[in-house]
């Protein structure tokens, strides 16, 4: 397998994506180093997804450009430098927690130390051993998927609504889980509707309205500014994102 380099920039230029005659993202232009956490702010069809999915390699751009350290990505050896958390978990629900965690770590080449690593810093070890992930909480199942986002120790880390289906004490540990992420040298780009996750984590923002980029703005926040902006954002947000 061709050794991957670690990802130290990434570079959406001028990025559109459309969906037959519908555009979901508008010329969408943003730079990464390590050590920055972008959060992505906008309403329920403002582009957040499709701009996730499109950063995660999961979707191509219609038009303009995504650079990796400079260059195309590679995709498919690209992937593994990535942890993504999306909407959907896209876990089996036949598994359990720990074997769909093993999964992960299996593709990745890695040992169930990281497994065990990941349960750990998730709280994930009171999960019963013999329930499929299908009978679980939706918020049992978010911390797995959360967990396997984390489990590679990726470069970029994107994650699509993290919060949701949490109580307070899941959300703390995400934070200190991307804290930890952004002290290795990691990047991330956090989509969310959490004005304290915000506050607490976001070294910029970037707030998408109808798949265009209306604002930016650098960190740190206060909470009470990530609120008014949240609104602001989803007042005559699109469809279809």
């Amino acid at each position: 397998m061709t050794k991957v380099a670690r990802i130290t920039e990434v570079v959406l230029h001028k990025v559109t994506r459309t969906f037959g005659a519908v555009p979901a993202l508008r010329e969408v232009s943003l730079r990464l180093s390590p050590g920055d956490i972008l959060a992505v702010l906008g309403g329920n069809g403002a582009g957040k997804s499709t701009l996730m999915r499109i950063l995660s390699l999961v979707m191509r751009p219609s038009r303009g450009e995504i650079l990796f350290n400079g260059r195309d990505p590679e995709r498919n050896a690209m992937r593994a430098r990535i942890g993504y958390l999306s909407h959907a978990p896209l876990l089996s629900p036949f598994l359990t927690a720990r074997e769909n965690l093993q999964c992960s770590a299996g593709l990745s080449g890695l040992s169930d130390d990281a497994v065990d690593a990941v349960i750990g810093s998730f709280d994930l070890g009171a999960l019963p051993d013999d329930r499929p992930l299908g009978h679980l909480s939706r918020g049992q199942q978010q911390r797995v998927a959360l967990a396997r986002a984390f489990i590679a120790s990726p470069d970029l880390l994107l994650l699509d609504e993290p919060t949701a289906g949490l109580d307070g004490a899941a959300v703390t540990r995400i934070a200190a889980a991307v804290k930890r992420h952004r002290e290795s040298g990691g990047i991330c780009v956090l989509a969310t509707h959490e004005p304290s996750l915000v506050a607490a984590l976001a070294t910029g923002m970037l707030v998408l309205r109808s798949g265009c980029c209306i604002a930016e703005a650098g960190g740190p926040f206060e909470r009470d500014d990530v609120e008014a902006r949240l609104v602001w954002a989803a007042a005559g947000g699109g469809e279809g994102a």
